[in-house]
């Protein structure tokens, strides 16, 4: 799927509301919400397609995060309704990068990137990524 406002082809698409609690005094979103939005819909993705399990709680595998970014565009308010839209920006042969493109009204309002990295549960020793993260990123 490609987003009518960025060529980049993602995969999912999640819809979230800005609330009160998300919001700083000024009534502006606080910037570490964005990241609290992003795990929500990468959650959203997993839990739709039946893999939500394998990717948090795999009995072998973990991805914990390596590395984020974040590069905030335009002010977001409460009451907003914003899109999120998720691609695969980077993939290795035991890591890989969501990019997180967020959008109000059609503009750009923040971009946010989140590395993880494939490893063993029981040793901690880098893995070769499974078939059903590797699929995700075909896109790129």
């Amino acid at each position: 799927m490609t987003n009518a406002a960025s060529s980049v082809q993602y995969f999912h698409e999640s819809r979230q509301l800005v609330r009160f609690e998300d919001c700083d005094p000024a009534g502006i979103i606080f910037f570490a919400n964005y990241f609290r939005y992003a795990q929500g819909a990468i959650a959203e993705y997993f839990n739709e397609t039946g893999e939500f399990t394998q990717f948090y709680d795999g009995a072998e595998l973990v991805y914990p995060v390596i590395s984020t970014g974040a590069d905030f565009k335009k002010m977001l308010r409460l009451g907003d309704m914003l899109q999120i839209f998720i691609s695969v920006s980077q993939m290795k042969e035991s890591s890989f990068e969501f990019l997180f493109e967020f959008f109000h009204e059609g503009n750009k309002t923040a971009e946010l990137k989140i590395a993880h990295v494939c490893i063993s549960k029981k040793t901690g020793a880098k893995q070769k990524l499974p078939e059903f993260l590797k699929k995700l990123g075909s896109g790129i």
